[in-house]
């Protein structure tokens, strides 16, 4: 399914890359595409603090109303389905398919989406939902010489199919993302994939997991985070996070803490001044007395 020309107009104008802006190269256009996603479009996870229900849809009718209409953003599996639909609708070829995590030693189960676009019989991984250590760009796959690529100058990436470690049958193959979290750092894993296409149900079992399990990440933490765009590349040159009490920004491998949070009232203000998002008065009442609220010390 993909969105009308109506909607995927009203997108466009959200993410400010209207269709007069669009560069005529399919690969180039699907580059800027995502660099103005996530600039405008936060990776967070509001939803599952700042609301009565805590549930999350990967419905697309219900992600283009919560990203497009509220303004809001939300974690992977919303916003590369909401992405994927975007493309089709802009006449990409794309597959969706299932990512794992690398924790600290192994890669855990399926809890990760991304998409897969396909230009002149090359296939691309495409990511706009993992945060601040995405691809940020659309990246081949090469089966023979895998890719290195920069992510956030002088950040680097790189995409190798290979074995993992933890697989008992060695003819088992992966592509495995990994990239540096400072310009001389050493490449760490952060996801692995196959090209097996996923369907919604898979998504929706997925998704499931994601928003109820007590460890979910996404369930213990407050987060939101979004690219700085250089307007003249149009590239990203950085990011802004909020995580938990603390907002930084983050320019090339440099990190400058911007606030620290002490109280509801400072979280909900930063999470507007720096995401664009305006929490109701209901929505900022749901978090009261859960763990993830900010007390203010006495």
């Amino acid at each position: 399914m993909s969105y009308t020309e109506e909607q995927i107009d009203r997108y466009l104008k959200h993410i400010n890359y209207q269709r007069e802006k669009h560069a005529s190269d399919r690969l180039q256009l699907l580059k800027e595409l995502q660099a103005h996603q996530l600039a405008r479009v936060p990776f967070e996870s509001l939803t599952l603090h700042y609301s009565k229900h805590r549930l999350i849809s990967i419905d697309l009718e219900d992600l283009f109303d919560k990203v497009v209409v509220q303004g809001k953003g939300g974690y992977c599996m919303e916003l590369n389905a909401l992405f994927g639909a975007v493309l089709k609708g802009l006449g990409f070829t794309v597959v969706s398919v299932g990512a794992k995590i690398k924790g600290d030693e192994r890669f855990g189960g399926w809890s990760h989406m991304l998409n897969l676009v396909t230009i002149d019989s090359q296939r691309y991984v495409v990511d706009v939902g993992f945060g601040k250590g995405a691809t940020m760009i659309p990246v081949p796959l090469n089966k023979e010489t895998g890719h290195e690529f920069t992510t956030i100058a002088p950040l680097r990436g790189k995409l190798v199919y290979q074995k993992l470690d933890q697989n008992t049958d060695s003819s088992q193959r992966m592509w495995v993302y990994s990239s540096t979290d400072t310009a001389d750092g050493p490449f760490r894993e952060r996801n692995c994939f196959t090209e097996q296409e996923f369907f919604p149900e898979d998504f929706e079992v997925m998704n499931y997991a994601v928003m109820m399990r007590p460890t979910s990440y996404f369930v213990k933490t407050v987060l939101c985070m979004r690219t700085i765009l250089n307007t003249e590349t149009r590239e990203a040159e950085g990011t802004i996070v909020l995580h938990k009490d603390e907002v930084k920004r983050k320019i090339g491998d440099k990190v400058e803490l911007l606030e620290t949070l002490n109280s509801e009232a400072e979280r909900v203000r930063a999470i507007e001044k720096y995401f664009y998002i305006s929490l109701t008065p209901a929505e900022q009442r749901a978090i009261k007395g859960m763990p993830q609220e900010l007390l203010e010390k006495k």
